[in-house]
């Protein structure tokens, strides 16, 4: 059972770890005077929403091989990108083959890459 200040639903608690976005809403709704309960709620609102959205306008995967061209023909090592990005060279790699995804990275990596 969760106290007053933990989350009780999985996702909803995972996107409020992982996304400043939903973690500052979580505040906000927070500092409105809601109970961790109507935080959640209004969590699961959010995410149902951001799901549907996206199963009734697919948005396609950033293509990042492209990314990686780009940092080879600059002459950049993965560890020197990585390092300058501040994230782990093997998580970098992963996201440069498609492994994973990961859309507002994608654009601060391409920003990176592209004032270089």
């Amino acid at each position: 059972m969760a106290t007053d200040g933990q989350f009780c639903w999985p996702p909803a608690g995972i996107f409020v770890a992982a996304y400043g976005q939903f973690f500052m809403a979580a505040n906000k709704r927070r500092q409105e005077g809601k109970t961790t309960k109507e935080i959640i709620r209004c969590l699961k609102r959010y995410v149902a929403r951001e799901i549907y959205d996206q199963l009734v306008h697919p948005k396609p995967a950033p293509t990042a091989g492209e990314l990686r061209a780009l940092r080879t023909a600059k002459h950049i090592t993965l560890q020197a990108a990585a390092d300058n990005l501040r994230i782990w060279p093997s998580t970098l790699s992963r996201f440069e083959r498609g492994l994973t995804r990961d859309d507002h990275f994608f654009q601060r990596y391409s920003d990176w890459l592209n004032t270089n």
